[in-house]
């Protein structure tokens, strides 16, 4: 369980879909509403991850911005830095949120993907 709310209802939804999802056929309509709830949830999820970003010291601006936020699955969330970010600063990232877990990403060394445990 991490300190933020917004997350824990994520990540509880999110379990439920995994529950839900062993027999697709029969959980069709709870599966539907399930994901149009992840849908409507990921905002505030974004939302969440700005403001813990943003208590880290990076500031979030119309234009040039320290970082942008964005979902690439259920459980999947890069953030894209203005600047390389420093080890220090994503292992405290991992420590304030507590549910999440960087994942290796090859390619552009400004972005960094984490995925969700749950």
């Amino acid at each position: 369980m991490s300190s933020y709310k917004v997350i824990d209802d994520y990540l509880n939804l999110l379990k439920s879909k995994r529950d839900l999802s062993s027999s697709k056929s029969e959980n069709q309509l709870e599966l539907n509403q399930l994901n149009e709830s992840i849908l409507k949830s990921q905002s505030d999820l974004i939302l969440t991850i700005e403001s813990v970003l943003t208590d880290m010291g990076l500031s979030k601006r119309r234009f040039l911005s320290d970082f942008k936020v964005y979902m690439i699955s259920d459980a999947g969330l890069m953030v894209e830095f203005r600047t390389v970010p420093s080890i220090e600063l994503i292992s405290e990232f991992e420590k304030r949120i507590g549910n999440i877990v960087s994942a290796n990403y090859c390619g552009d060394p400004k972005k960094s993907f984490f995925m969700l445990k749950y």
